[in-house]
């Protein structure tokens, strides 16, 4: 996740994804599955794993074969699927601080 907020070093922002995990009924009943997972980022722009979080609601919904759905409703954090490369998340942060300067005056 990546996620950016206000100026402050040390910024806990709570961020909620919703999860629904849904399952193949095949003609038979259908089970959903649905939870919240809550994180706190603490910089500014930061990119969090939440992949073991994603597996332990997987796990534990009890649900084998279907879909999962996470959706943020937060207008500045974004779920990204990528490979976990500690340089390349280190890139797309350095990248979006070059392309949005965190010290520069914006209204929203």
């Amino acid at each position: 996740m990546v996620h950016g907020d206000r100026e402050d070093t040390e910024v806990a922002v709570k961020t909620y994804f919703y999860a629904w995990i849904i399952s193949q009924g095949g003609g038979r009943n259908m089970k959903i599955h649905r939870e919240d997972l809550r994180v706190s980022t603490r910089k500014r722009i930061e990119v969090l794993d939440i992949t073991g979080e994603v597996q332990r609601i997987v796990e534990e919904s009890g649900i084998k074969n279907g879909l999962v759905n996470l959706w943020v409703p937060h207008s500045t954090a974004a779920i990204a699927v990528n490979e976990h490369d500690t340089d390349l998340w280190e890139d797309i942060v350095d990248v979006l601080q070059k392309l949005v300067p965190i010290k520069e005056e914006y209204r929203h």
